[in-house]
């Protein structure tokens, strides 16, 4: 990252961690973008609703394609004015995988790319599920063409529900992401990208989050 402290996300875009524990002991956690095209600042009783629904929507569509290791435990929602939080709020949530079977390690992960209509070099938005399902794995380094295209129709629907979400002053909703670096540099101000509906896509290849085991363990 580029010296210098991070400058605010841009106005009326939201923060959200989806975050859970795998296998009763290991934290995992899922950020997540969301503007309000409304570009009005909701009360704080329907910010409140709008992360119990981020929350819950997370769980029902990719709840179904992890193990059940796999259990959610919160939301934390963050929205943001012209100088930084103006709402903050944490949902209970909960739900867990509908994958019985093999628990693979914490690390393993399967990952959802989101597409953005500008082109750029360097990596794009991702989301890594922790807890995919064993038992599609083909050999020691691929998923099942099958599973990651159910996974991935689960992000459409969860990018579609998520556009259509409007409770009191925060309506026209876009999930995305936020691009805070140019050429080395903090963007002056930063900008907020919309994932293209329909474009989430997942790699057959197996990946790794190897953080979420956590640091070396000492003999």
């Amino acid at each position: 990252m580029p010296p210098g402290q991070r400058p605010n996300p841009p106005q009326h875009s939201a923060h959200f961690t989806v975050a859970g524990t795998y296998q009763g002991d290991t934290p995992f956690a899922n950020t997540l973008w969301v503007r309000n095209g409304n570009a009005q600042t909701p009360s704080q009783a329907d910010f409140n609703a709008i992360v119990d629904s981020v929350g819950s929507k997370f769980v029902t569509h990719f709840g179904p394609q992890v193990n059940t290791g796999v259990v959610w435990t919160n939301t934390d929602g963050y929205y943001y004015g012209a100088n930084g939080i103006d709402l903050a709020y944490q949902s209970p949530t909960t739900g867990s995988g509908g994958k019985a079977g093999i628990h693979m390690p914490a690390s393993v992960a399967l990952c959802v790319g989101w597409r953005v209509q500008q082109h750029y070099k360097g990596g794009h938005p991702r989301t890594y599920l922790c807890g995919p399902a064993a038992d599609q794995l083909l050999g020691g380094r691929l998923f099942n063409t099958s599973y990651v295209q159910a996974v991935a129709a689960a992000a459409n629907s969860f990018l579609t529900d998520v556009n259509t979400m409007s409770v009191g002053l925060f309506g026209l909703a876009k999930l995305g992401v936020v691009s805070f670096v140019l050429r080395g540099e903090w963007r002056s101000p930063p900008v907020f990208r919309d994932f293209v509906p329909g474009g989430a896509h997942c790699d057959t290849r197996v990946d790794s989050q190897r953080r979420r085991l956590g640091r070396d363990v000492p003999p």
